[in-house]
């Protein structure tokens, strides 16, 4: 849990204006949140190393947007970003090697033999955010969002690759 990018916390220099209760969160698909029981040795375990390559990634993001793009957070409402880690299955199938933004949240699956964890990867992480902002931008409360297919599909994969090439 990091609670340093919620307006008036200054003591991070992140400047971020977040909501009170807003943070950027890392879970475990099956345990919740990652925690570390001496706090002094992460990186212990699977979950741990891809939590939290997530975890800093997201937060490279949140300061992206915030500071580049005048966003505050993916929604620009200073909501919450957390990302879940280890996702077994997607949409019913397993997903050995991928992300998706779905939920109001990046999932990002179980590694590969040859990739461990794709949270591992700025571009990747911020890939994902991007689905986020697109998925805001594009509804915002009318139940209307550029669709996985066609030409809104192409469109909201180039508009994320555009993002995570910039941040």
């Amino acid at each position: 849990r990091d609670i340093s990018r919620r307006a008036h916390q200054t003591g991070h220099n992140h400047n971020g204006n977040m909501k009170k209760d807003a943070e950027i969160r890392t879970e475990h698909k099956s345990e919740g949140l990652i925690t570390n029981a001496n706090n002094n040795a992460w990186g212990d375990t699977t979950k741990q190393k891809s939590g939290v390559d997530a975890h800093v990634y997201t937060g490279k993001v949140y300061d992206y947007f915030f500071h580049q793009l005048n966003l505050n957070s993916f929604d620009n409402n200073g909501s919450t970003m957390l990302s879940v880690v280890e996702v077994e299955v997607k949409y019913g199938e397993p997903c050995p090697a991928n992300a998706y933004w779905g939920q109001g949240k990046v999932n990002i699956c179980v590694g590969s033999q040859d990739i461990k964890s794709y949270s591992g990867s700025l571009d990747f992480v911020a890939h994902e955010w991007a689905h986020g902002v697109t998925s805001w931008a594009s509804d915002r409360g009318r139940g209307e969002t550029l669709t996985p297919h066609y030409e809104s599909g192409a469109l909201n994969e180039a508009f994320s690759d555009w993002m995570a090439a910039a941040v």
